[in-house]
């Protein structure tokens, strides 16, 4: 299984190790920005829209700071 995983997920695993503590962190709260969104907007309340669109803007600031330029697709 472990074999696998690497054959599969080997690049974004490099790519993940080499990133800085501060960079980890980062991809971390962004990724619970992003489930909180998906949270939000399929609650269907008006008022949580605000809070998705405020979401959003924190995703967008986060990502700044992960550097996707080594990552291939």
């Amino acid at each position: 299984m472990k074999r696998f995983l690497i054959t599969v997920y080997g690049e974004e695993i490099k790519w993940f190790r080499s990133l800085t503590n501060r960079q980890k962190a980062a991809l971390f709260v962004m990724c619970v920005h992003l489930l909180l969104f998906i949270l939000l907007v399929s609650s269907g309340c008006l008022p949580l829209y605000a809070l998705a669109v405020l979401n959003l803007i924190e995703i967008r600031r986060l990502s700044r700071f992960i550097p996707i330029d080594n990552l291939n697709e």
